[in-house]
Order: structure tokens, then sequence, then C-alpha cells
């Protein structure tokens, strides 16, 4: 067999392989629990929660890719004492896109799923609030990864996720309460529950 024939053969094989790769499909929704890991000289801050909905196509048997899309809520609480006397949630609305790489044991009845994922996130808008915090004050594309875990029993799926944000939450200069909203960086963890095909 020549090289060229066989190089032939695995770029096609390379290329068609995704097509024919076996699938499933997961849809989940669930709480979060957000943190923010800085917040404005003399503010405290204290993690809230909100949801997610969305799901997954895995590609894949032992060793899977699975891109997803997620409808997320996350919010975290700013306590402004010492200058306004103020708490309250900031709410930030986006879409979030993971791209998941990971094993699955499958033992036919019972799956179990554990994958690292890269993410994007899309802020929407968010929530109003008594800083004024707005949307044209937040970094509105946020890369981040994602640690997952997901338990498959028959249909349902139970899934826990720890999510990163790489990228900062508010864009530079940006000032709350009269002070530099700073460097904090999002994370949550998630709690999805859902059915798979």
């Amino acid at each position: 067999m020549n090289a060229r024939y066989l190089a032939s053969v695995i770029l096609l094989a390379a290329v068609t392989a995704p097509a024919q790769a076996q699938f499933a499909i997961d849809v989940t929704a669930g709480p979060n629990w957000t943190s923010i890991s800085a917040a404005p000289i003399g503010f405290s801050k204290s993690s809230d929660i909100g949801y997610f909905v969305g799901g997954r196509i895995r590609f894949g048997h032992l060793l899977y890719v699975a891109p997803g899309l997620n409808y997320q809520y996350q919010s975290f609480i700013y306590n402004d004492a010492a200058t306004l006397n103020v708490e309250d949630n900031i709410g930030i609305s986006s879409f979030m896109i993971p791209v998941e790489v990971g094993v699955n044991l499958n033992a036919k009845i019972v799956a179990v799923q554990l994958g690292v994922a890269g993410t994007v996130a899309f802020n929407t808008s968010i929530n109003d609030n008594e800083f004024g915090v707005d949307k044209d004050m937040t970094t509105n594309t946020r890369w981040g990864w994602m640690l997952s875990g997901s338990a498959r029993v028959l249909a349902f799926v139970l899934t826990l996720q720890w999510q990163q944000d790489l990228t900062n939450t508010f864009k530079g200069a940006q000032t709350i309460g009269g002070m530099p909203a700073g460097d904090g960086k999002m994370s949550q963890f998630r709690l999805g529950f859902g059915i798979g095909f």
C-alpha cells in the first residue's frame, strides 16, 4: 500500500468519523450558586442563587466531545455598609457555550461522564439594582472553563458542574458606589436535573 493511498484513507476516516460516531442528547435545568472573587473597596460580597437551562450533544462512546448551549442567570450580592448603606444583588443573564471533552463509563442502565470544558458566555442583560450596574459596565464576552460530572440512570440525568470565568466581570475603569469595580471574576456551582435521549 503506498503512502499517498494510506494518507488518503486516514484523512477520509478522520473527516467521516464524527458523522458516524454515536451521539446522545441531554437536556438539563437547575439552580446555580454564583460567587465573585473580588469586590470594590469597602464592599462585602456573598454568593446568590440563580438558574440555568440548556442542553448538549455528546459525540463518541468511551471518549467524547460534547458541545452545548445554556441560558443562565447568575447572581451575586454586594453590600456597601460603609458609604451607601446598600445591599443588593447583581444578576447577569447570558448564553453560555461549553465545549466539553471527557470519558463516558457506560454500564447500559447506568452511565457516568467526567469531563472538562472550555466556556464562552455572552451577556444579554443585567437586572435592575441599587448600585446602577448595567450591561455597558460588564465584560459582555466572558471566557472560562468548567469541570463536569454527570450520572445517567435510564433516561434521567443528574449533573454537577463547577465553572470559573477567566475574564473580569466588569470592564476596566468602571466604578460602583464611587469605588473601582475591580478585577473580580465570577464562578458558579451548578446542579442540573434532566433527561437524556
